[in-house]
């Protein structure tokens, strides 16, 4: 091939992308390409056959990717850990400046020969494959290849969707989507953790819960209320994020919360003591003052600042930041087990209190023995205060 043909072609491929990129396929005609290509027209249906015969050697540019993953590289923080929210708005971000071309290349499928979809399907997955190791600490439970592919695919139809129609609140904030997004994928964004039962036997210190309280009541209604049916409760993360206003029954005599597990339903009470401090009472307390200062409309009991439902990961972020000010190393794990030991030690039995739980009897029984070392305990210190 001669040189000046194989400079033209290029040329025309290099013009065609940008074209492509900037004002979308359908808006932009063979002749715009050739003359910013300065070649003649005929060169270019020569080379191409038409401007989908060119929109495949587009596709199968190397430089096509690899100005993807600089562009989404460009948006995440160097040297830091890269979630999969942090993927996802990078990625999003870089749609935002090519939604015409994403527009127009589904708008004119029905334009495309089979060798251009083969070619569309060929580098869809190579997107998947390269951009993958983005994320590298992602771990889902779908097949090998399916996850990028999945949320690849989320992420396209809300970028063309966003662009094409007038999407309600908060389908507009990326930010909010992703976080919707994200809850499909809970599991898959972080190692999943070992039951309470599975746990070593590690309750918090009474001083340290009550300092948790107060960092939890400076972050504002939401993280205290959240703290509060941690400690109050014993409920793990992921059955505070299910919890809608309706679970919850508050009055002057009891605060009472459902929760709706896989097999069975269980009733759980709130306690305005924990760990011989009160915090308020039944039907004025920290989840009431949050619920008061709600301006949404959502069903669930906890909602993000956009009236999307929190998240377990949501939870676990804001616990962590609660550890830093307190000094503290604390699982939220612990939180429950907290609860459980001292429950056992107000009077539950083993049998109420795996009612209560909804574990095991026999998985509540290592608990069982921290609680009578802890009154044990409790009591010698009480003789010894008393001289006898």
């Amino acid at each position: 091939m001669p040189s000046s043909r194989k400079n033209s072609r290029q040329k025309l491929i290099d013009s065609a992308l940008e074209l492509f990129l900037s004002q979308g396929i359908a808006h932009t005609a063979t002749r715009q390409i050739a003359n910013l290509a300065e070649v003649n027209e005929a060169t270019l249906f020569r080379n191409f056959g038409n401007k989908y015969g060119l929109l495949q050697a587009v596709i199968q540019e190397p430089v096509l990717l690899k100005g993807l993953e600089k562009e989404i590289k460009s948006h995440l923080h160097d040297g830091e850990s890269v979630t999969l929210r942090d993927y996802s708005l990078a990625f999003l971000a870089v749609l935002e400046t090519q939604q015409a071309f994403l527009c127009s290349l589904i708008g004119e499928a029905d334009n495309y020969s089979d060798e251009l979809k083969q070619e569309l399907t060929k580098a869809l997955q190579q997107a998947n494959q390269a951009l993958t190791p983005l994320v590298p600490q992602l771990n889902s439970p779908l097949p090998d290849g399916s996850t990028m592919a999945v949320l690849h695919g989320l992420l396209l139809s809300y970028a063309i969707l966003r662009y094409a129609s007038q999407l309600p609140k908060p389908w507009l904030n990326p930010e909010a989507y992703v976080d919707m997004v994200l809850r499909l994928f809970a599991e898959g964004d972080r190692p999943s953790q070992p039951q309470p039962q599975e746990q070593p036997i590690r309750d918090i210190p009474a001083a340290t819960v009550h300092s948790l309280m107060q960092q939890a009541k400076k972050a504002g209604n939401r993280e205290y209320a959240i703290a509060y049916l941690l400690f109050g409760a014993g409920l793990t993360p992921t059955e505070i994020c299910q919890l809608r206003k309706r679970d919850r029954i508050a009055d002057a005599q009891q605060h009472i919360v459902t929760i709706y597990g896989n097999e069975k339903v269980r009733q759980v009470p709130v306690n305005q003591w924990i760990l011989g401090k009160r915090y308020g009472s039944y039907n004025n307390n920290p989840v009431s003052r949050w619920l008061k200062s709600r301006k949404d409309e959502s069903d669930f009991l906890f909602v993000t600042d956009l009236g999307i439902a929190l998240t377990s990961e949501d939870i676990e972020r804001n616990w962590a930041e609660f550890c830093k000010k307190s000094e503290a190393e604390v699982h939220l794990w612990q939180c429950v087990q907290t609860w459980q030991i001292e429950m056992l030690m107000r009077g539950v039995t083993l049998e109420n209190l795996s009612i209560l739980s909804g574990l095991e009897v026999k998985a509540l029984e290592p608990l069982a023995q921290r609680a009578k070392e802890k009154l044990a305990l409790a009591q010698a210190l009480k003789l010894d205060q008393k001289g006898n």
